[in-house]
């Protein structure tokens, strides 16, 4: 394994335990509060769990991880992964609410640990959940 890959995922690995900054997290709810009204509009208050796409692409620079560390991470996180094309990148998959402050930390952290990686978290989405009467 050549350095720089080792190194990379040596960082993946130190940023799997390290918690977001609050900066980090605060800039997170804010983007995810956006999302989260557009869902209230629809009568959906983000408390059900439902199907969840979190989307990550590798950004054009010299030192961006290889699609595969990116890959074994983002599958540690508990993500089921396809592929995107024409960019390299992953669509993430995951059964999870959408209304909690852990879910705003997991996605500073996805903000924060693809930066390390040379990619980019693109956010999340997924389709309004009316709960059971």
């Amino acid at each position: 394994m050549n350095p720089l890959r080792r190194l990379l995922i040596a960082v993946g690995l130190v940023k799997l335990v390290t918690p977001a900054r609050a900066q980090d997290l605060a800039r997170s709810k804010a983007l995810n509060d956006g999302v989260r009204a557009d869902l209230l509009k629809s009568g959906d208050d983000g408390k059900t769990p439902r199907d969840v796409n979190h989307y990550f692409y590798k950004l054009d620079r010299g030192d961006a991880a290889n699609p595969a560390s990116v890959s074994d991470y983002l599958t540690k996180c508990g993500l089921s992964l396809s592929a995107t094309e024409p960019e390299v990148g992953f669509v993430g998959n995951c059964t999870s609410e959408v209304a909690s402050r852990a879910f705003d930390m997991q996605t500073a952290k996805f903000d924060t640990d693809m930066a390390g990686f040379g990619w980019s978290y693109d956010g999340w989405e997924c389709a309004v959940v009316h709960p059971a009467a």
